[in-house]
């Protein structure tokens, strides 16, 4: 079997890379059974030696190989590497993928057009795209992955995740994984989130100050009751809004004085 796996989101390549190792039942046989490899470097001696290699007490082995596809047309540098072989080559060397093995082709995003997308395509692989997320999908893989860890959450909580946090699924599954400790079986709310997050924390920070500034007593009110209730010293927030007024009055004064915007 060969499996093309390619795109920008690094946590969900990462997560899906877990669930093929765990097709190798053991630990100890997966550390066997299981060959990293990265087309920049190895040999075809080496890749074809990982392909042909028979499991050892299992049924499969996994090959993964980093990097084939910025190799295809280096052509002529070397004999030896993978990079110099030609695309029929190539293609010729994964038709005769044993199926006792899975390679694991690892990219990031390919263009549709890509040569190595056609190869794969051809030898009736099978190929799996993972984008970052956006909007109503990061919303949907939070609410998988609270569901998966077991806590419960507010939509409102949820949304403020997603809006501060966007694709980082990494950073999003470690704040729940935190949130579920702290609430320990309670519904997570926004003011959780808001508390216990800290990028979420230090933009509030900046809502304050904001706030503030714009004469807006009833939210920066709040957002300072939410930060000073999760640690935040209240002296540090008056130091925030009385620099921000300063910078504004020096920047008031240096436009009146004839600086420009750009040299301000």
């Amino acid at each position: 079997m060969i499996i093309l796996v390619h795109g920008e989101d690094e946590y969900r390549i990462s997560e899906r890379i877990n669930v093929l190792n765990k097709t190798i039942d053991s630990l100890e046989l997966r550390q066997l059974n299981i060959i990293k490899m990265d087309a920049n470097a190895c040999t075809v001696d080496e890749f074809l030696s990982a392909i042909f290699a028979l499991p050892f007490m299992s049924d499969k082995r996994i090959v993964y190989i980093e990097n084939l596809s910025r190799n295809l047309t280096k052509f002529g540098k070397s004999d030896t590497t993978v990079s110099a072989k030609n695309e029929a080559s190539l293609q010729d060397l994964l038709t005769m993928v044993p199926p006792t093995t899975k390679l694991v082709i690892l990219e990031k995003g390919l263009d549709s057009r890509d040569r190595l997308m056609k190869l794969v395509g051809e030898v009736e692989g099978r190929i799996e795209y993972y984008p970052f997320l956006k909007g109503r999908q990061i919303i949907d893989w939070i609410v998988d992955m609270s569901n998966k860890i077991g806590v419960v959450i507010k939509g409102d909580a949820i949304q403020l995740l997603a809006d501060s946090m966007g694709s980082n699924l990494r950073m999003i599954r470690s704040e729940l994984t935190k949130l579920a400790l702290y609430k320990d079986q309670e519904i997570v709310t926004r003011e959780d989130v808001s508390m216990m997050v800290p990028f979420v924390r230090e933009q509030n920070v900046f809502k304050v100050v904001d706030s503030a500034i714009l004469g807006d007593k009833s939210n920066s009110l709040r957002y300072s009751k939410m930060l000073v209730t999760s640690g935040t010293s209240p002296v540090v927030l008056f130091r925030l809004i009385e620099r921000q007024v300063r910078l504004m009055l020096l920047a008031k004064s240096l436009n009146q004085n004839g600086y420009r915007e750009s040299e301000i």
